[in-house]
């Protein structure tokens, strides 16, 4: 894999969670993280900020919650974008519980 995959998968998703990229290329967060900097100091992604929604959130780890956004001239205008709580949506991992 290489970067241009995760910055294609990022740019399709336009927002998506640490834990999304590690189940899609079947990788550790680690290595995606490293990936992922990169992009950043580009400037063709960032980190979006944590839902507030979460805070204190007992159903996700923290890959769960980080969450990466695609940059383009929208998202520049926008301070912040919604991102959606462990709660509004099923995850294999609470199905199993």
């Amino acid at each position: 894999m290489i970067l241009q995959d995760v910055q294609e998968f990022i740019h399709d998703g336009h927002l998506v969670s640490l834990a999304e990229m590690e189940r899609h290329f079947h990788m550790e967060g680690q290595a995606l993280q490293q990936m992922i900097l990169k992009l950043i100091r580009k400037g063709r992604v960032r980190q979006a900020p944590v839902p507030a929604k979460c805070h204190g959130c007992t159903f996700c780890d923290g890959h769960a919650l980080t969450f990466y956004e695609w940059v383009d001239e929208q998202t520049r205008r926008e301070s912040q974008r919604s991102i959606p709580c462990c709660q509004d949506q099923p995850s294999s991992s609470q199905s199993e519980r």
